[in-house]
């Protein structure tokens, strides 16, 4: 395994290198993220390019450990270090498309290749901004939010709410409460819906739980959906 490893790595990485370099043109993407098992932060590069004969290929060039503060200063040097380890010259490079955080707009610009805002996280930016602006609505999500964090946050309560007996026309084995993830606006809409549609029993387990100021805020909420 110590010598498969780095031998198909090898492999790998210098046929994505030969591909990049036969491209006359090529589009990048960049993020940063934190791996939640370890809470180490990671950047990556990625490519997308047309071949020769016409056939696209998306490929990671990168990933790299980014242990350093997150600055557009660093992002830049991190960047240029990894096209430099590649031998890719910037001229081929079309542009760099990203997210609309400033670290990163600010990094990209000052490596002087085009930046380009990613399409779908500034769509997802207008619709969070306008939904909770939305009276009223803010309170309500967050109300809904500490119900699955309750629900989620220990499995003597996620045992607690499956064996709260109810009368449902719902096979609620099937209905697992879901969480609000930040990054994408459509998961708001999908952890209300499964609350809604296990309403009672999120009810009944609420008033059993030992957590009495979620119980007073969020019963209140979840009552509020009754005849929804």
């Amino acid at each position: 395994m110590k010598t498969i490893l780095p031998k198909t790595e090898e492999e790998i990485v210098t046929k994505i290198g030969n591909l990049a370099k036969e491209c006359t043109s090529l589009t990048l993407t960049s993020d940063i993220w934190t791996a939640p098992h370890c809470n180490d932060a990671f950047i990556a590069l990625t490519a997308t390019m047309i071949s020769k004969d016409f056939k696209r290929y998306t490929a990671v060039l990168r990933c790299k450990h980014f242990p350093e503060a997150h600055t557009g200063a660093n992002v830049t040097d991190i960047i240029n270090k990894m096209l430099n380890d590649l031998d890719i010259p910037k001229s081929k490079i079309f542009a760099i498309i990203t997210d609309n955080a400033t670290v990163m707009t600010n990094g990209i610009e000052d490596t002087g290749i085009y930046n380009f805002g990613c399409f779908l996280h500034t769509l997802h930016l207008v619709v969070t901004k306008s939904v909770y602006e939305q009276p009223g609505v803010e309170s309500l999500l967050n109300k809904c939010k500490e119900i699955v964090r309750l629900y989620k946050k220990s499995s003597k309560e996620k045992n607690l709410f499956e064996q709260v007996e109810v009368d449902e026309q719902v096979d609620t084995s099937k209905y697992r409460l879901k969480q609000e993830v930040a990054i994408r606006w459509m998961s708001v809409q999908d952890m209300v819906k499964q609350l809604l549609k296990v309403k009672n029993r999120v009810i009944c387990w609420l008033v059993e739980s030992s957590v009495e100021k979620t119980i007073t805020d969020s019963v209140g909420v979840m009552q509020v959906h009754q005849t929804s």
